[in-house]
């Protein structure tokens, strides 16, 4: 059963190794591939050096605005909010989320689309996924800012991801957690950017947790 998880969780990381062997083909060109993207990206140049160190960024959560100790009714329904507050510095063009929202939240994946959950405004939507292969209580969310290298730059910070909830029948308190790349369930299916200009590089950021209280 862990495997067959560790397996599905791998499908948001090849997505971003596939975007690299794209890059790497397309820097062996002489000619430029247009990126997908809107006003908010700028191209990533296909001549720039990767950094070779990740830089700092941080995410939050939220729950219809509250941002630490969070009460709700029961069986009331709420926003989960996964915003970034740092982006690295040399932008990104990729990006994992990876929550544990406990078993005793509800969510009902079947209610929206994964590119209507990932309000990212650089997420090309045909690149838009969301995985829940690895358990019932753990979603994981991950975009790419297009699909032909060179892929376009985001520096957006904000809103990536929210999700509804719905809160337990009986009184309950749930820690909600940011599950950080590299943690032993996530693998390298975690939290992290995919820093410019070719995604060599992963900002694995400081993430700031909740917790939701029911009744």
């Amino acid at each position: 059963m862990v495997g067959r998880h560790r397996t599905s969780l791998m499908a948001l990381a090849a997505v971003l190794g596939v975007v690299l062997l794209l890059t790497l083909a397309a820097c062996s060109d002489d000619g430029d591939s247009p990126g997908d993207g809107d006003a908010t990206v700028t191209p990533a140049s296909d001549t720039a050096v990767p950094t070779e160190t990740p830089s700092p960024s941080e995410v939050r959560l939220t729950a219809d605005g509250c941002a630490a100790d969070c009460a709700f009714a029961l069986n009331q329904s709420f926003t989960l909010t996964l915003e970034t507050i740092e982006a690295p510095a040399p932008g990104y063009i990729g990006a994992q989320s990876f929550i544990d929202f406990g078993d005793l939240l509800i969510y009902d994946a079947s209610q929206r689309e994964p590119q209507e959950e990932i309000v990212w405004p650089d997420c090309a939507d045909s690149v838009a996924l969301r995985d829940q292969g690895f358990g019932p209580t753990l979603v994981s969310h991950g975009c790419l800012t297009g699909l032909i290298p060179p892929l376009p730059v985001s520096n957006a910070t904000g809103t990536f991801v929210e999700i509804t909830l719905t809160c337990s029948a009986t009184p309950s308190s749930t820690d909600v957690r940011v599950v950080p790349d590299g943690d032993p369930v996530a693998v390298n299916s975690g939290t992290v950017y995919a820093q410019a200009p070719d995604g060599t590089v992963r900002s694995t950021p400081l993430a700031r947790d909740l917790t939701i209280t029911c009744g």
